[in-house]
């Protein structure tokens, strides 16, 4: 009985303990990410989208308080269909990257982009001064950007079934995370997440302005494991309704998308 005692309290301890994000110099990351998206068209109608991306972290450099890394997209598919009409597009196909969507999306496609990641929070910064049009985030929205969902530090002294809410805003969106550690086996820890995101923001695309305005939420689980920060893989469920003016048209967005992300 003592001896359960003693390895109970040094579970406790364990989880009590600070974490941070804990890498080599040299570490690559491969992060695959799927999105199934349904909703309305812009002109009426059901679409229907699948979406698969692969990207590459590695670290370059060990500094005090970050890691100095490259972020690079080195495949993107697309496939469905929207107002009766086909959506096919491969990054590894030269007919596609000739084409209007590749015209959109290249610019992002095997560029690696220089980034910072906090050691204390997992936070990722991107070190460039401009950021090409275009991106995957620009096109999707923050939910999946993958490269943030990498890294996550769990809170000291959280134990099973805690919960903690983390506030955001920027950009003219107000972002509310609600967590709960619902799992502790070896060094993994599965967390479940619901958020949402409500506001008005402008972003460009190929130099056209555009104007969203969404109220969306989440729900989901991602494992992490504590001894390096790194998450293993994560599910999520999202739904957005709002709207997007552009070149003077009010454009209704409402879509549910299911995002499943593995890193290796």
């Amino acid at each position: 009985m003592k001896k359960i005692i003693l390895l109970s309290l040094c579970f406790v301890t364990a989880l009590a303990n600070a974490q941070s994000i804990n890498l080599e110099n040299g570490k690559t990351i491969k992060i695959t990410t799927h999105i199934v998206t349904t909703g309305e068209s812009p002109m009426g109608g059901e679409s229907k989208s699948e979406m698969t991306t692969t990207n590459t972290i590695k670290i370059i450099a060990v500094e005090d308080k970050m890691y100095k890394a490259t972020n690079t997209t080195t495949r993107m598919t697309m496939n469905g269909e929207t107002m009766g009409q086909p959506l096919k597009f491969d990054s590894e196909v030269k007919e596609d990257m000739d084409g209007q969507m590749g015209q959109m999306l290249g610019s992002s496609i095997n560029k690696p982009m220089e980034v910072s990641i906090d050691k204390a929070d997992g936070k990722v910064t991107e070190l460039a001064v401009e950021k090409a049009e275009g991106t995957m985030g620009d096109m999707m929205g923050a939910e999946s950007n993958s490269t943030e969902s990498a890294f996550f530090v769990i809170p000291a002294g959280k134990k099973v079934g805690d919960k903690w809410t983390l506030t955001t805003e920027g950009g003219g969106i107000k972002i509310i995370k609600n967590y709960e550690l619902q799992s502790v086996k070896d060094n993994f820890t599965t967390v479940a997440i619901s958020s949402t995101n409500k506001g008005t923001t402008t972003k460009e695309a190929n130099g056209m302005s555009m104007e969203m305005t969404m109220d969306g939420k989440a729900n989901g689980t991602f494992i992490v494991d504590t001894k390096t920060g790194l998450v293993k893989q994560l599910s999520m469920d999202h739904e957005t309704t709002g709207s997007m003016e552009m070149m003077g048209q009010s454009i209704p967005l409402n879509n549910k998308s299911k995002i499943t992300v593995t890193f290796e």
